[in-house]
């Protein structure tokens, strides 16, 4: 109807990608309907409409290479994650350009990104959320990619894209720490049992880790002066007692038959190890006295925000206008995530990495949160590495944590962060 009342679209220069069964496709179809029609489609025309059809095409994933995929999709695609993964690398040092699977499967989710945020309005669900909170660096390093889409694509991403793209960074994270981490773990197995159950013990580590793991000795409890620690770096213990002062073996209490929860101990403990292999630890010289406010009586999180912003000026960490770039980061998209703690900050470069922490006395509302903890954090630019980190030790349980409300004094908010 539009077209036969003289109202064609007007001349645009369409980005798509050539796809000669699509092209004859929709080119035969429409020559038929000007004949049934009485009209003519012009170039234009045959255009948008090719290019709507190759926008939400089916790919097949499994013939897409980094060095093909530019025949399949939009190029702007292609530039957009060039640029994420470019300013990732120049904040944060963390390289995925090498990681074929990743670049492939942002241009996957990228490609169909217009038709998601136009027809998909609600609100994340229980289970993105989830993410969200799992993803919490991943999330910071999303948030990048805001500006990108709005200039490449004129699309402004919601919560849920922002976690859909996160899930995708962690990915690549996790990528990045065994690409990383290639030594082996040398374990003293510890028993109070008969040997046979502790080389047992030996066989269930050797088939769920292979290679992974090197048990190097099997040692009883009962003769606790044999065991020599010298040649490894962690020691997998059936009763509670301290078997070494040294700081570089861990020692992990299990039961005798290795059920789920000790796995799930030894996997944290191998995932710890990875992580410190890419991500700093943060260095409790950054949490001081000094900077350490207790049970203060503030009502609104603005107050208590100026409180330890005032903290970082007097420091020289940050300039007064930190506190409105705290304020914008929390509008972006809210600080608080869970009950009980916040991490209030900014990521633009600051003059030095700090920490202010003040702790409330009847707590204050954060959006839907209440609040007992509040830490601001400044970092300085060689320093966005620690953020990974700091997430973990601040966020430990999204649950309502019992324990932030025993914090009154620095010795005490001290144990609960580095714990």
């Amino acid at each position: 109807m539009r077209i036969q009342n003289g109202h064609e679209l007007d001349k645009y220069e369409y980005e798509y990608v050539f796809d000669v069964t699509i092209d004859t496709a929709i080119n035969g179809l429409l020559d038929l309907l000007e004949n049934l029609l009485n009209c003519s489609f012009c170039y234009e025309e045959r255009c948008a409409i090719i290019h709507q059809l190759t926008k939400v095409r089916i790919l097949d994933l499994e013939k897409l290479r980094k060095d093909n995929v530019h025949l399949f999709v939009d190029k702007r695609y292609i530039y957009m994650i060039n640029d994420l993964i470019t300013r990732i690398k120049e904040l944060y040092n963390l390289d995925f350009s090498k990681d074929e699977d990743f670049f492939i499967t942002l241009v996957f989710h990228i490609r169909l990104l217009e038709n998601r945020v136009f027809h998909e309005k609600s609100k994340p669900d229980e289970l993105l959320n989830i993410i969200k909170r799992e993803c919490l660096f991943e999330y910071e390093l999303a948030l990048l990619f805001k500006d990108i889409s709005i200039e490449r694509l004129g699309v402004d991403l919601d919560e849920k894209e922002l976690i859909y793209l996160a899930s995708c960074l962690a990915g690549a994270i996790e990528k990045v720490k065994n690409d990383t981490w290639s030594s082996g773990i040398s374990v003293i197995i510890v028993s109070h049992v008969n040997h046979s159950i502790s080389w047992l013990m030996k066989r269930k580590l050797e088939a769920f880790y292979g290679s992974m793991i090197n048990v190097v000795a099997l040692n009883s409890i009962y003769e606790k002066h044999k065991i020599n620690t010298q040649d490894a770096n962690l020691v997998l213990c059936t009763v509670e007692k301290e078997i070494t002062k040294r700081n570089d073996v861990t020692t992990i209490y299990v039961s005798a038959t290795l059920n789920d929860k000790d796995f799930e101990k030894i996997n944290k403990f191998i995932d710890k190890l990875k992580e410190d292999t890419v991500f700093p630890c943060v260095p409790k010289l950054f949490f001081s006295r000094e900077k350490f406010h207790s049970s203060v009586e503030l009502h609104n999180k603005e107050d208590i925000l100026k409180l330890l912003v005032e903290d970082l000026v007097k420091d020289e960490c940050v300039s007064p206008e930190y506190y409105d770039s705290i304020i914008m980061r929390d509008k972006q998209s809210s600080l608080a995530i869970g009950e009980g703690i916040v991490l209030a900050y900014a990521m633009h470069p600051c003059k030095k990495t700090g920490v202010s922490v003040a702790t409330i006395k009847n707590s204050v509302m954060w959006g839907k949160c209440k609040i007992k903890v509040v830490v601001a954090l400044s970092m300085a630019a060689k320093d966005f590495k620690l953020l990974f980190k700091i997430f973990k030790m601040v966020y430990k349980d999204f649950n309502y944590d019992k324990k932030l409300y025993q914090v009154k004094t620095f010795e005490e908010f001290e144990k609960y962060i580095f714990e």
